[in-house]
């Protein structure tokens, strides 16, 4: 019961071209016009070519995948290690640009509080005021 339950489920496109192949074979078995022996002979031998073609076939599309896998993996290694140089070199900048201003800015400072300090040869003591 299990099977015929499965056999209306499937999709009517499919059952049409299982039935058309069932009836096709069986007629042409019929209405051959060679003997039996002959015929299931050249049914094997036309069998293995097919067999053989598909193998064939999916040997070549084996390797061409294969050799697609291995391009990508290249690609993406060739991308992986222009992106890691890319942050690399990125980094290095900003560690730089900000040292940079840190300088600068320490140097301003410093700068800064010259111009407030008083000098010791002037003797006098007032407050430092405060760099803006």
């Amino acid at each position: 019961m299990a099977r015929i339950a499965d056999v209306h489920d499937r999709h009517p496109l499919e059952m049409g071209i299982l039935a058309g192949l069932f009836m096709g074979a069986c007629l042409g078995l019929l209405f051959a016009p060679r003997r039996g022996s002959e015929t299931r002979k050249r049914a094997r031998e036309g069998v293995n070519q097919m067999v053989s073609s598909t193998s064939r076939g999916y040997r070549r599309a084996k390797g061409t995948i294969g050799h697609w896998a291995d391009s990508g993996h290249e690609a993406y290694v060739a991308t992986r290690d222009r992106v890691v140089k890319g942050t690399q070199g990125t980094t290095r900048y900003v560690r730089d640009v900000a040292d940079a201003v840190t300088m600068k800015g320490h140097r301003q400072s410093d700068a800064a509080l010259r111009r407030v300090s008083p000098t010791p040869s002037s003797g006098s003591m007032a407050q430092p005021r405060k760099a803006i």
